[in-house]
Protein backbone atom coordinates (compact mmCIF):
# COMPACT_ATOMS: atom_id res chain seq x y z
CA UNK A 1 0.00 0.00 0.00
CA UNK A 2 2.43 2.13 0.60
CA UNK A 3 4.14 1.57 -2.24
CA UNK A 4 1.38 2.29 -4.54
CA UNK A 5 0.77 5.78 -2.53
CA UNK A 6 4.08 6.95 -3.21
CA UNK A 7 3.77 6.13 -6.73
CA UNK A 8 0.58 8.27 -6.46
CA UNK A 9 2.57 11.15 -5.25
CA UNK A 10 5.36 10.93 -7.74
CA UNK A 11 3.00 10.87 -10.72
CA UNK A 12 0.55 13.56 -9.41
CA UNK A 13 3.83 15.71 -8.86
CA UNK A 14 5.42 15.27 -11.80
CA UNK A 15 2.08 15.60 -13.96
CA UNK A 16 1.77 18.82 -12.17
CA UNK A 17 5.35 20.17 -13.20
CA UNK A 18 4.93 18.80 -16.61
CA UNK A 19 1.67 21.09 -17.15
CA UNK A 20 3.17 23.62 -16.02
CA UNK A 21 6.29 23.59 -18.39
CA UNK A 22 4.74 22.31 -21.61
CA UNK A 23 3.85 24.96 -23.05
CA UNK A 24 7.30 26.86 -23.44
CA UNK A 25 8.31 26.62 -27.35
CA UNK A 26 11.58 26.63 -28.77
CA UNK A 27 12.71 28.25 -31.94
CA UNK A 28 15.40 28.09 -34.21
CA UNK A 29 17.27 30.28 -36.33
CA UNK A 30 18.57 30.17 -40.09
CA UNK A 31 21.40 29.20 -40.65
CA UNK A 32 24.74 31.06 -41.26
CA UNK A 33 27.47 29.16 -43.98
CA UNK A 34 31.21 30.73 -43.98
CA UNK A 35 33.42 30.49 -47.00
CA UNK A 36 37.55 31.02 -46.69
CA UNK A 37 40.39 31.91 -48.78
CA UNK A 38 41.09 28.84 -50.81
CA UNK A 39 37.30 26.98 -50.58
CA UNK A 40 34.48 27.59 -53.48
CA UNK A 41 31.69 29.79 -52.99
CA UNK A 42 30.05 27.91 -55.27
CA UNK A 43 29.83 25.07 -53.10
CA UNK A 44 28.35 26.85 -50.66
CA UNK A 45 25.64 27.93 -53.04
CA UNK A 46 24.83 24.28 -53.75
CA UNK A 47 24.89 23.41 -50.17
CA UNK A 48 22.47 26.04 -48.66
CA UNK A 49 19.14 25.68 -48.10
CA UNK A 50 16.37 27.88 -48.73
CA UNK A 51 17.40 31.67 -47.00
CA UNK A 52 20.25 30.52 -45.80
CA UNK A 53 23.05 33.60 -45.35
CA UNK A 54 26.76 32.80 -47.20
CA UNK A 55 29.13 34.93 -45.65
CA UNK A 56 32.67 35.19 -47.55
CA UNK A 57 35.94 36.00 -46.41
CA UNK A 58 38.97 38.10 -47.64
CA UNK A 59 40.92 36.42 -50.33
CA UNK A 60 40.33 35.85 -54.25
CA UNK A 61 37.78 33.87 -55.63
CA UNK A 62 38.81 32.40 -59.20
CA UNK A 63 35.25 31.07 -60.01
CA UNK A 64 31.93 31.66 -61.77
CA UNK A 65 29.05 32.02 -59.68
CA UNK A 66 25.22 30.77 -60.60
CA UNK A 67 22.60 31.63 -57.93
CA UNK A 68 19.54 29.87 -58.27
CA UNK A 69 18.08 30.13 -54.90
CA UNK A 70 16.72 32.36 -52.15
CA UNK A 71 20.06 33.36 -50.45
CA UNK A 72 21.96 36.44 -49.15
CA UNK A 73 25.33 36.50 -49.97
CA UNK A 74 27.36 39.00 -48.46
CA UNK A 75 31.52 39.76 -48.91
CA UNK A 76 33.58 41.10 -46.04
CA UNK A 77 34.12 44.10 -48.10
CA UNK A 78 34.39 44.66 -51.52
CA UNK A 79 38.09 45.71 -51.60
CA UNK A 80 39.04 42.70 -49.74
CA UNK A 81 36.71 39.84 -51.53
CA UNK A 82 37.12 39.43 -55.24
CA UNK A 83 35.52 37.16 -57.76
CA UNK A 84 37.36 36.84 -61.00
CA UNK A 85 35.13 35.09 -63.47
CA UNK A 86 36.04 33.79 -66.57
CA UNK A 87 35.01 32.29 -69.81
CA UNK A 88 31.20 32.88 -68.59
CA UNK A 89 29.27 35.26 -66.77
CA UNK A 90 30.96 36.13 -63.74
CA UNK A 91 27.66 36.05 -61.56
CA UNK A 92 24.49 34.81 -62.98
CA UNK A 93 21.18 34.63 -60.83
CA UNK A 94 18.17 33.49 -61.75
CA UNK A 95 15.97 32.81 -58.13
CA UNK A 96 13.88 35.99 -56.45
CA UNK A 97 15.09 38.13 -53.90
CA UNK A 98 18.52 37.93 -53.93
CA UNK A 99 21.12 40.25 -52.13
CA UNK A 100 24.36 40.11 -53.16
CA UNK A 101 26.97 42.99 -51.31
CA UNK A 102 30.60 43.58 -50.26
CA UNK A 103 32.77 41.89 -53.60
CA UNK A 104 34.81 43.05 -56.33
CA UNK A 105 33.29 41.21 -59.19
CA UNK A 106 35.08 41.15 -62.34
CA UNK A 107 35.76 39.03 -65.50
CA UNK A 108 38.88 38.57 -67.80
CA UNK A 109 36.54 38.10 -70.88
CA UNK A 110 35.39 41.40 -72.34
CA UNK A 111 32.50 39.35 -74.21
CA UNK A 112 30.90 38.19 -70.81
CA UNK A 113 28.85 40.12 -68.04
CA UNK A 114 30.20 40.64 -64.73
CA UNK A 115 26.65 40.37 -63.08
CA UNK A 116 23.49 38.90 -65.06
CA UNK A 117 19.67 38.61 -63.67
CA UNK A 118 17.65 36.52 -65.69
CA UNK A 119 13.74 36.42 -65.56
CA UNK A 120 13.87 37.62 -61.54
CA UNK A 121 12.30 40.25 -59.20
CA UNK A 122 13.01 41.79 -55.90
CA UNK A 123 17.17 41.27 -55.61
CA UNK A 124 19.70 43.99 -54.04
CA UNK A 125 22.64 44.25 -55.59
CA UNK A 126 24.63 46.81 -53.19
CA UNK A 127 28.22 47.84 -51.90
CA UNK A 128 30.00 46.06 -55.07
CA UNK A 129 32.83 47.45 -57.20
CA UNK A 130 32.26 45.86 -60.58
CA UNK A 131 34.39 46.18 -63.31
CA UNK A 132 35.90 44.85 -66.84
CA UNK A 133 32.71 43.53 -68.11
CA UNK A 134 31.64 43.90 -71.27
CA UNK A 135 28.14 45.17 -68.92
CA UNK A 136 28.72 45.77 -65.75
CA UNK A 137 25.21 44.49 -64.70
CA UNK A 138 22.58 43.44 -67.11
CA UNK A 139 19.24 42.67 -66.05
CA UNK A 140 16.98 40.57 -69.08
CA UNK A 141 12.73 40.26 -68.26
CA UNK A 142 13.70 41.38 -64.84
CA UNK A 143 11.53 43.96 -62.73
CA UNK A 144 11.69 45.87 -59.13
CA UNK A 145 15.00 44.98 -58.62
CA UNK A 146 17.40 47.73 -56.67
CA UNK A 147 21.19 48.20 -57.52
CA UNK A 148 22.65 50.50 -54.81
CA UNK A 149 25.89 52.01 -54.20
CA UNK A 150 27.81 49.87 -56.00
CA UNK A 151 31.30 51.37 -58.07
CA UNK A 152 30.61 50.22 -61.66
CA UNK A 153 33.59 51.37 -63.65
CA UNK A 154 35.85 50.20 -66.75
CA UNK A 155 33.26 48.08 -68.58
CA UNK A 156 32.01 48.33 -71.86
CA UNK A 157 28.51 49.41 -70.62
CA UNK A 158 27.80 49.68 -67.12
CA UNK A 159 24.54 49.23 -66.58
CA UNK A 160 22.04 47.58 -69.14
CA UNK A 161 18.34 46.98 -68.83
CA UNK A 162 16.55 44.68 -71.18
CA UNK A 163 12.54 44.10 -71.05
CA UNK A 164 13.22 45.32 -67.47
CA UNK A 165 10.88 47.59 -65.65
CA UNK A 166 10.52 49.55 -62.25
CA UNK A 167 14.06 49.41 -61.19
CA UNK A 168 15.83 51.73 -58.58
CA UNK A 169 19.11 52.52 -59.72
CA UNK A 170 20.55 55.11 -57.02
CA UNK A 171 23.43 56.31 -54.63
CA UNK A 172 26.25 54.36 -57.65
CA UNK A 173 29.50 55.68 -58.95
CA UNK A 174 29.38 55.10 -62.42
CA UNK A 175 32.37 55.92 -64.38
CA UNK A 176 35.44 55.28 -66.96
CA UNK A 177 32.82 53.27 -69.18
CA UNK A 178 33.92 53.11 -72.40
CA UNK A 179 30.57 52.74 -74.22
CA UNK A 180 27.79 54.28 -72.09
CA UNK A 181 27.56 54.16 -68.60
CA UNK A 182 23.60 53.18 -68.54
CA UNK A 183 21.69 51.91 -71.08
CA UNK A 184 18.37 51.56 -71.33
CA UNK A 185 16.46 50.67 -74.97
CA UNK A 186 12.64 51.28 -75.68
CA UNK A 187 11.59 47.70 -74.37
CA UNK A 188 12.25 48.56 -70.41
CA UNK A 189 10.28 51.80 -69.03
CA UNK A 190 9.37 52.67 -65.09
CA UNK A 191 12.93 52.87 -64.30
CA UNK A 192 13.66 55.13 -61.25
CA UNK A 193 17.60 56.40 -61.73
CA UNK A 194 18.64 58.64 -59.39
CA UNK A 195 21.88 59.87 -56.82
CA UNK A 196 24.35 58.45 -59.32
CA UNK A 197 27.94 59.97 -59.94
CA UNK A 198 28.60 59.63 -64.10
CA UNK A 199 31.93 60.62 -64.48
CA UNK A 200 34.45 60.22 -67.53
CA UNK A 201 31.94 57.78 -69.36
CA UNK A 202 32.24 58.23 -73.15
CA UNK A 203 28.52 58.46 -73.27
CA UNK A 204 27.02 59.03 -69.81
CA UNK A 205 23.49 57.79 -70.36
CA UNK A 206 20.66 56.80 -73.21
CA UNK A 207 17.47 56.11 -72.74
CA UNK A 208 15.22 54.79 -75.26
CA UNK A 209 11.95 54.19 -72.86
CA UNK A 210 10.05 56.26 -70.77
CA UNK A 211 11.61 56.43 -67.52
CA UNK A 212 12.38 58.54 -64.35
CA UNK A 213 15.92 60.41 -64.12
CA UNK A 214 15.27 61.84 -60.53
CA UNK A 215 13.04 60.94 -57.70
CA UNK A 216 11.52 63.37 -54.74
CA UNK A 217 13.59 66.23 -56.24
CA UNK A 218 16.85 64.59 -56.23
CA UNK A 219 18.59 63.96 -59.39
CA UNK A 220 22.54 62.92 -60.82
CA UNK A 221 25.96 64.43 -60.77
CA UNK A 222 26.74 64.62 -64.42
CA UNK A 223 30.63 65.40 -65.18
CA UNK A 224 29.59 67.15 -68.33
CA UNK A 225 26.61 69.13 -67.31
CA UNK A 226 27.23 72.69 -68.82
CA UNK A 227 24.90 75.24 -67.05
CA UNK A 228 24.13 77.40 -63.97
CA UNK A 229 23.34 77.44 -60.38
CA UNK A 230 21.89 81.10 -59.48
CA UNK A 231 20.44 80.21 -56.23
CA UNK A 232 23.05 78.19 -55.18
CA UNK A 233 21.37 75.09 -54.17
CA UNK A 234 23.25 72.67 -55.50
CA UNK A 235 20.74 72.08 -58.42
CA UNK A 236 21.45 73.31 -61.72
CA UNK A 237 18.99 75.86 -63.32
CA UNK A 238 17.96 74.07 -66.61
CA UNK A 239 17.64 69.84 -66.83
CA UNK A 240 20.24 67.69 -68.09
CA UNK A 241 19.02 65.99 -71.30
CA UNK A 242 19.30 62.51 -71.96
CA UNK A 243 20.14 61.05 -75.27
CA UNK A 244 17.99 58.95 -77.02
CA UNK A 245 14.44 60.20 -76.84
CA UNK A 246 13.59 63.73 -76.92
CA UNK A 247 11.86 64.69 -73.28
CA UNK A 248 13.99 62.48 -71.13
CA UNK A 249 15.44 64.57 -68.45
CA UNK A 250 16.79 64.94 -64.79
CA UNK A 251 15.64 67.79 -63.73
CA UNK A 252 17.56 68.37 -60.90
CA UNK A 253 21.24 67.62 -61.82
CA UNK A 254 23.61 68.05 -60.29
CA UNK A 255 27.28 69.25 -61.98
CA UNK A 256 30.44 71.64 -61.81
CA UNK A 257 28.37 74.46 -62.53
CA UNK A 258 29.54 77.75 -64.71
CA UNK A 259 30.09 80.29 -62.54
CA UNK A 260 28.27 84.03 -63.93
CA UNK A 261 26.02 86.71 -63.48
CA UNK A 262 24.06 86.78 -60.30
CA UNK A 263 20.54 87.63 -60.65
CA UNK A 264 19.44 90.90 -59.19
CA UNK A 265 16.95 90.44 -55.74
CA UNK A 266 13.80 92.49 -55.72
CA UNK A 267 11.65 93.39 -52.85
CA UNK A 268 8.42 94.88 -52.69
CA UNK A 269 7.91 97.85 -49.53
CA UNK A 270 4.59 98.86 -50.62
CA UNK A 271 2.15 96.96 -49.89
CA UNK A 272 3.61 95.26 -47.36
CA UNK A 273 1.05 92.58 -46.73
CA UNK A 274 -2.44 91.82 -48.33
CA UNK A 275 -4.54 94.54 -48.55
CA UNK A 276 -8.68 94.81 -49.50
CA UNK A 277 -9.37 97.87 -51.03
CA UNK A 278 -12.50 99.25 -52.75
CA UNK A 279 -12.69 99.54 -56.54
CA UNK A 280 -11.45 102.56 -57.46
CA UNK A 281 -9.86 103.22 -54.60
CA UNK A 282 -6.03 104.48 -55.22
CA UNK A 283 -3.27 101.76 -54.35
CA UNK A 284 0.73 103.10 -53.84
CA UNK A 285 3.02 100.84 -55.07
CA UNK A 286 6.99 100.77 -54.38
CA UNK A 287 9.76 98.37 -54.29
CA UNK A 288 13.87 98.34 -54.96
CA UNK A 289 16.42 96.34 -56.43
CA UNK A 290 19.70 94.83 -55.18
CA UNK A 291 22.72 93.18 -56.69
CA UNK A 292 24.68 90.38 -55.69
CA UNK A 293 28.00 91.30 -58.00
CA UNK A 294 29.87 94.00 -56.98
CA UNK A 295 29.47 96.70 -59.40
CA UNK A 296 26.17 95.71 -60.83
CA UNK A 297 23.19 98.26 -61.49
CA UNK A 298 19.90 98.13 -61.06
CA UNK A 299 18.79 99.37 -64.68
CA UNK A 300 15.01 98.17 -65.40
CA UNK A 301 11.73 97.88 -62.88
CA UNK A 302 8.37 96.22 -63.96
CA UNK A 303 5.32 95.61 -62.15
CA UNK A 304 2.35 93.11 -62.97
CA UNK A 305 -0.69 91.88 -62.49
CA UNK A 306 -2.10 88.29 -62.84
CA UNK A 307 -5.90 90.30 -63.65
CA UNK A 308 -4.95 93.04 -65.44
CA UNK A 309 -1.26 92.65 -66.95
CA UNK A 310 1.75 95.00 -67.01
CA UNK A 311 1.29 98.17 -65.08
CA UNK A 312 4.23 100.14 -64.54
CA UNK A 313 8.10 100.25 -65.59
CA UNK A 314 8.93 102.65 -62.69
CA UNK A 315 10.39 101.94 -59.19
CA UNK A 316 7.71 103.41 -57.43
CA UNK A 317 3.97 104.27 -58.75
CA UNK A 318 0.27 104.43 -57.67
CA UNK A 319 -3.20 103.14 -59.71
CA UNK A 320 -7.09 103.77 -59.17
CA UNK A 321 -7.88 101.65 -61.90
CA UNK A 322 -7.28 98.24 -60.80
CA UNK A 323 -10.65 95.93 -61.70
CA UNK A 324 -12.25 93.77 -59.09
CA UNK A 325 -11.21 90.40 -58.24
CA UNK A 326 -8.02 89.30 -56.35
CA UNK A 327 -4.78 90.18 -58.08
CA UNK A 328 -1.20 88.91 -57.60
CA UNK A 329 0.78 91.94 -58.31
CA UNK A 330 4.35 90.85 -59.45
CA UNK A 331 7.53 93.15 -59.14
CA UNK A 332 10.99 92.31 -60.97
CA UNK A 333 14.19 94.12 -61.48
CA UNK A 334 16.48 94.24 -64.35
CA UNK A 335 20.05 94.35 -63.84
CA UNK A 336 22.82 96.25 -66.09
CA UNK A 337 23.82 92.67 -67.86
CA UNK A 338 19.97 92.59 -68.76
CA UNK A 339 19.24 89.69 -66.37
CA UNK A 340 15.75 90.00 -64.37
CA UNK A 341 15.11 88.44 -60.90
CA UNK A 342 12.64 86.66 -59.69
CA UNK A 343 9.44 87.68 -59.28
CA UNK A 344 8.64 89.08 -55.31
CA UNK A 345 4.79 89.20 -54.96
CA UNK A 346 1.93 90.81 -52.49
CA UNK A 347 -1.87 90.30 -52.87
CA UNK A 348 -4.48 93.18 -53.42
CA UNK A 349 -7.96 92.41 -52.75
CA UNK A 350 -10.28 94.68 -55.11
CA UNK A 351 -14.00 94.67 -53.89
CA UNK A 352 -16.90 95.59 -55.81
CA UNK A 353 -19.30 97.14 -53.13
CA UNK A 354 -22.02 97.49 -55.36
CA UNK A 355 -22.02 93.88 -56.58
CA UNK A 356 -23.01 90.74 -54.79
CA UNK A 357 -20.46 87.90 -55.05
CA UNK A 358 -21.23 85.15 -57.42
CA UNK A 359 -20.75 81.55 -56.03
CA UNK A 360 -18.13 79.95 -58.75
CA UNK A 361 -18.62 77.02 -60.85
CA UNK A 362 -16.61 74.37 -61.31
CA UNK A 363 -16.20 72.33 -64.28
CA UNK A 364 -13.91 68.81 -65.12
CA UNK A 365 -12.24 68.63 -68.62
CA UNK A 366 -9.69 65.70 -67.64
CA UNK A 367 -10.27 62.85 -67.56
CA UNK A 368 -12.69 62.70 -69.95
CA UNK A 369 -11.79 58.78 -70.67
CA UNK A 370 -14.20 56.36 -72.25
CA UNK A 371 -12.17 53.41 -72.15
CA UNK A 372 -10.47 51.81 -68.87
CA UNK A 373 -6.84 52.73 -67.77
CA UNK A 374 -4.55 50.17 -66.52
CA UNK A 375 -3.27 50.44 -63.32
CA UNK A 376 -0.12 52.77 -62.92
CA UNK A 377 -1.03 54.91 -66.23
CA UNK A 378 -1.30 57.99 -65.92
CA UNK A 379 -4.55 59.81 -65.60
CA UNK A 380 -4.21 63.99 -66.10
CA UNK A 381 -7.18 65.95 -64.17
CA UNK A 382 -7.82 69.32 -65.56
CA UNK A 383 -10.33 71.64 -63.95
CA UNK A 384 -11.71 74.86 -64.98
CA UNK A 385 -14.08 77.79 -63.32
CA UNK A 386 -16.54 80.72 -63.78
CA UNK A 387 -16.31 83.29 -61.46
CA UNK A 388 -16.95 87.14 -61.29
CA UNK A 389 -13.93 87.25 -59.30
CA UNK A 390 -10.94 84.87 -59.01
CA UNK A 391 -10.48 81.32 -57.49
CA UNK A 392 -7.89 80.59 -54.97
CA UNK A 393 -8.30 77.15 -54.24
CA UNK A 394 -9.30 73.84 -55.49
CA UNK A 395 -10.50 70.41 -54.02
CA UNK A 396 -10.23 66.95 -55.95
CA UNK A 397 -11.48 63.63 -53.90
CA UNK A 398 -12.03 60.39 -55.14
CA UNK A 399 -14.71 57.95 -53.69
CA UNK A 400 -12.34 55.41 -53.10
CA UNK A 401 -8.94 56.99 -52.86
CA UNK A 402 -10.20 60.35 -50.63
CA UNK A 403 -8.86 63.46 -51.50
CA UNK A 404 -6.19 63.61 -54.57
CA UNK A 405 -5.21 66.70 -55.37
CA UNK A 406 -5.41 70.38 -54.55
CA UNK A 407 -4.35 72.40 -57.82
CA UNK A 408 -6.31 73.38 -60.97
CA UNK A 409 -4.02 70.43 -63.00
CA UNK A 410 -1.97 67.24 -62.07
CA UNK A 411 -1.45 63.52 -62.60
CA UNK A 412 -1.95 60.43 -60.73
CA UNK A 413 -0.43 57.42 -61.46
CA UNK A 414 -1.68 55.60 -58.06
CA UNK A 415 -5.52 55.53 -58.30
CA UNK A 416 -6.53 52.14 -56.96
CA UNK A 417 -8.31 49.93 -58.86
CA UNK A 418 -12.11 50.02 -59.66
CA UNK A 419 -14.62 52.39 -60.82
CA UNK A 420 -13.78 56.02 -59.19
CA UNK A 421 -16.37 58.70 -58.87
CA UNK A 422 -13.94 62.24 -59.25
CA UNK A 423 -15.79 65.44 -57.31
CA UNK A 424 -13.75 68.59 -57.90
CA UNK A 425 -15.19 71.66 -56.24
CA UNK A 426 -13.65 75.64 -56.11
CA UNK A 427 -13.19 77.97 -53.44
CA UNK A 428 -12.84 81.95 -54.84
CA UNK A 429 -11.67 85.11 -53.29
CA UNK A 430 -14.74 86.18 -50.62
CA UNK A 431 -14.20 82.22 -49.51
CA UNK A 432 -17.28 80.52 -51.27
CA UNK A 433 -17.10 77.20 -52.62
CA UNK A 434 -18.83 75.93 -56.18
CA UNK A 435 -20.73 72.78 -56.09
CA UNK A 436 -19.46 69.46 -56.78
CA UNK A 437 -19.15 68.43 -59.78
CA UNK A 438 -18.31 64.53 -60.81
CA UNK A 439 -16.55 62.25 -63.76
CA UNK A 440 -16.22 58.58 -63.32
CA UNK A 441 -12.71 56.74 -64.31
CA UNK A 442 -12.31 53.15 -64.27
CA UNK A 443 -8.52 51.42 -63.46
CA UNK A 444 -8.49 47.94 -63.96
CA UNK A 445 -5.50 45.84 -62.87
CA UNK A 446 -2.61 45.69 -65.44
CA UNK A 447 -3.03 41.93 -66.80
CA UNK A 448 0.44 41.25 -67.67
CA UNK A 449 1.91 42.77 -64.24
CA UNK A 450 4.04 40.98 -61.46
CA UNK A 451 2.42 41.88 -58.55
CA UNK A 452 1.61 39.13 -56.22
CA UNK A 453 -1.54 38.65 -54.31
CA UNK A 454 -1.15 39.43 -50.95
CA UNK A 455 -1.72 36.35 -47.85
CA UNK A 456 -4.48 36.69 -45.42
CA UNK A 457 -4.22 35.11 -42.05
CA UNK A 458 -6.94 34.92 -39.28
CA UNK A 459 -5.56 33.84 -36.29
CA UNK A 460 -7.57 31.90 -34.18
CA UNK A 461 -8.94 29.05 -34.05
CA UNK A 462 -10.91 31.43 -31.39
CA UNK A 463 -12.93 30.60 -28.27
CA UNK A 464 -15.41 32.99 -27.31
CA UNK A 465 -19.25 33.29 -25.32
CA UNK A 466 -22.11 35.20 -25.64
CA UNK A 467 -23.04 38.89 -25.79
CA UNK A 468 -18.92 39.45 -24.63
CA UNK A 469 -16.43 41.10 -27.54
CA UNK A 470 -14.23 38.85 -29.53
CA UNK A 471 -10.86 40.54 -30.89
CA UNK A 472 -9.86 38.86 -34.06
CA UNK A 473 -6.27 39.03 -35.15
CA UNK A 474 -4.92 39.71 -38.84
CA UNK A 475 -1.88 41.60 -38.61
CA UNK A 476 0.35 38.39 -39.51
CA UNK A 477 -1.65 38.96 -43.20
CA UNK A 478 1.28 39.65 -45.53
CA UNK A 479 2.30 41.08 -49.21
CA UNK A 480 5.44 39.10 -50.69
CA UNK A 481 6.16 41.57 -52.66
CA UNK A 482 8.73 44.13 -50.74
CA UNK A 483 7.59 47.17 -52.16
CA UNK A 484 3.09 45.98 -51.69
CA UNK A 485 1.29 46.70 -48.37
CA UNK A 486 -2.11 45.23 -47.40
CA UNK A 487 -4.50 48.34 -47.78
CA UNK A 488 -7.61 46.78 -46.72
CA UNK A 489 -9.08 43.34 -44.13
CA UNK A 490 -12.58 42.02 -44.74
CA UNK A 491 -13.87 39.47 -42.75
CA UNK A 492 -17.40 37.75 -42.27
CA UNK A 493 -17.90 36.56 -38.86
CA UNK A 494 -19.96 33.66 -40.05
CA UNK A 495 -23.22 35.07 -38.44
CA UNK A 496 -24.43 37.38 -41.05
CA UNK A 497 -22.05 39.99 -40.19
CA UNK A 498 -19.19 41.60 -41.50
CA UNK A 499 -16.32 43.86 -40.61
CA UNK A 500 -13.25 45.52 -42.02
CA UNK A 501 -9.51 46.54 -40.30
CA UNK A 502 -6.73 44.79 -39.17
CA UNK A 503 -8.23 43.26 -35.48
CA UNK A 504 -11.67 44.20 -35.45
CA UNK A 505 -14.22 42.97 -32.27
CA UNK A 506 -17.77 41.49 -32.58
CA UNK A 507 -20.22 40.40 -30.32
CA UNK A 508 -21.72 36.75 -30.89
CA UNK A 509 -25.64 36.75 -29.42
CA UNK A 510 -25.80 33.10 -30.20
CA UNK A 511 -23.93 29.50 -29.14
CA UNK A 512 -22.84 27.69 -31.70
CA UNK A 513 -19.68 27.20 -33.84
CA UNK A 514 -19.43 29.69 -36.27
CA UNK A 515 -16.62 30.13 -39.65
CA UNK A 516 -15.15 33.15 -39.81
CA UNK A 517 -13.65 34.13 -43.40
CA UNK A 518 -10.46 36.96 -44.22
CA UNK A 519 -9.70 38.55 -47.66
CA UNK A 520 -7.36 41.24 -47.72
CA UNK A 521 -6.40 43.64 -50.45
CA UNK A 522 -2.92 45.09 -51.34
CA UNK A 523 -2.38 48.77 -52.72
CA UNK A 524 -2.51 47.62 -56.07
CA UNK A 525 -6.06 46.12 -55.51
CA UNK A 526 -4.89 42.62 -55.71
CA UNK A 527 -6.75 40.35 -53.44
CA UNK A 528 -6.06 37.16 -51.54
CA UNK A 529 -7.42 34.01 -51.23
CA UNK A 530 -10.09 33.41 -48.51
CA UNK A 531 -8.89 32.20 -45.51
CA UNK A 532 -11.09 30.64 -42.81
CA UNK A 533 -10.78 29.85 -38.96
CA UNK A 534 -13.37 29.36 -36.35
CA UNK A 535 -15.14 30.48 -33.44
CA UNK A 536 -16.54 28.66 -30.94
CA UNK A 537 -19.06 30.99 -29.01
CA UNK A 538 -20.41 29.39 -25.63
CA UNK A 539 -22.35 30.24 -22.55
CA UNK A 540 -18.89 29.64 -20.61
CA UNK A 541 -18.17 32.55 -18.10
CA UNK A 542 -14.55 31.27 -18.18
CA UNK A 543 -13.23 32.64 -21.08
CA UNK A 544 -10.91 35.11 -21.09
CA UNK A 545 -10.21 37.39 -23.85
CA UNK A 546 -11.48 35.14 -26.07
CA UNK A 547 -9.60 32.37 -25.33
CA UNK A 548 -10.27 29.64 -23.18
CA UNK A 549 -8.58 29.17 -19.76
CA UNK A 550 -8.11 25.64 -20.87
CA UNK A 551 -5.25 26.63 -22.68
CA UNK A 552 -3.62 28.44 -20.56
CA UNK A 553 -0.70 27.71 -18.29
CA UNK A 554 -1.98 26.99 -14.65
CA UNK A 555 -0.90 29.48 -12.10
CA UNK A 556 -0.12 29.12 -8.35
CA UNK A 557 -3.79 28.21 -7.65
CA UNK A 558 -3.65 24.74 -9.67
CA UNK A 559 -0.15 24.01 -7.78
CA UNK A 560 -1.49 24.69 -4.50
CA UNK A 561 -4.64 22.24 -5.19
CA UNK A 562 -2.32 19.51 -6.28
CA UNK A 563 -0.36 19.33 -2.97
CA UNK A 564 -3.25 20.21 -1.28
CA UNK A 565 -4.55 16.51 -2.46
CA UNK A 566 -1.14 15.16 -1.66
CA UNK A 567 -1.06 16.59 2.13
CA UNK A 568 -4.69 15.72 2.90
CA UNK A 569 -4.56 11.98 1.16
CA UNK A 570 -0.89 11.36 3.64
CA UNK A 571 -3.15 12.75 6.56
CA UNK A 572 -5.79 10.02 5.84
CA UNK A 573 -3.19 7.52 5.22
CA UNK A 574 -1.97 7.78 8.45
CA UNK A 575 -4.95 8.00 10.18
CA UNK A 576 -5.80 4.93 8.73
CA UNK A 577 -2.40 3.15 9.77
CA UNK A 578 -3.10 3.96 12.89
CA UNK A 579 -6.21 2.03 13.37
Amino acid sequence: MRHSFTILVGCAIFASVFYVILPIEISNAAGIIHVYSGESIQDAIDAANFSTTIYVHSGTYNENLVIDKFLTIIGDSMSSVIINGNGDHTVKIYNDSIQLSGFTIRNTNQQKFCIFLSSITSCIIENNKIKNGAYGIYLQYSDNNTIRNNIIELNNIGIYLSHSDSNIIRSNTIRENNANGIFIPSTSSGNTVYLNDFDDNQYNARDEGTNSWNYNSQGNYWDDYNDYDSNSDGIGDNPYTIDGIPGNKDYYPKGDFISGNNKPIATINNPGGLITKDLGDSVYFSGVGDDPDPGDTIEGYRWSSDIDGQLSTKQSFSTSSLSAGTHTISFTVMDNHYEWSSAKTVVVKVQDVGQENQIPIAYILKPNLVNPVIQGNTVEFLGRWADDGSVVEYSWRSNHDGKIGSSESFIKIDLSVGTHTIYLKVKDDYGQWSSEVSTTVTIIADPFSTNNPPVALTGGPYEAYINIPLTFDGSNSYDPDNDDSISSYDWDFGDGSTGNGKSPKHTYNSQGNYTVELIVTDNKGAKSSKTITYVNVSTSSNIKNGNSKDNETPGFEFIFLVISIIFISIIKYKKKKIR
